[in-house]
């Protein structure tokens, strides 16, 4: 369920705006996937940032600009698990690279991760929601465009339309 073409090519409009969302470019995601990793990462429940240490944010939002895929973003949280209090550490990719595991597991970790995720946000809906703001400067740019435009994301079908 993680891919889904939810248009072909062919309909593409030559006035339509195409929207290619990266890593936060529509939603700012950056709180929920702390929040996700944390939870797979330890087993956890936390459904609001209050209930995650101030030092583990820290060093996730630090740090995350070095992972680039879920499963990293799972072992980028046990490391700051691992860290306790201390938050003065900023990580290079190479360095963060080698905490990885096998790449099958990092694999299971990405699995992992989405599951947690869904169940997330079918448990905790208005949590989960609240953790995932929009961009508004650029929702409110589109919006004269609203019928024309199309979104290209990796992302799964519902994380979108929801």
């Amino acid at each position: 369920m993680r891919s889904t073409v939810v248009f072909h090519w062919s309909q593409v409009k030559v006035n339509a705006r195409i929207v290619f969302d990266f890593d936060g470019v529509l939603i700012h995601s950056h709180l929920e996937t702390l929040v996700t990793a944390y939870n797979t990462a330890c087993s956890g429940t936390a459904f609001e940032l209050a209930d995650i240490s101030d030092a583990f944010q820290e060093n996730f939002a630090r740090n995350r600009s070095a992972v680039r895929n879920a499963g990293e973003m799972v072992t980028l949280a046990e490391w700051c698990i691992q860290q306790g209090e201390e938050t003065s550490v900023q990580l290079s990719r190479e360095e963060l690279l080698a905490l990885f595991p096998e790449k099958t597991e990092v694999q299971q970790k990405a699995d992992a991760f989405f599951t947690k995720r869904s169940e997330f946000y079918a448990e905790h809906q208005e949590a989960w929601m609240r953790l995932n703001t929009p961009f508004q400067e650029l929702w409110e740019a589109l919006k004269p465009f609203a019928s024309k435009v199309l979104i290209v994301t990796h992302k799964n079908k519902e994380a979108v339309l929801n």
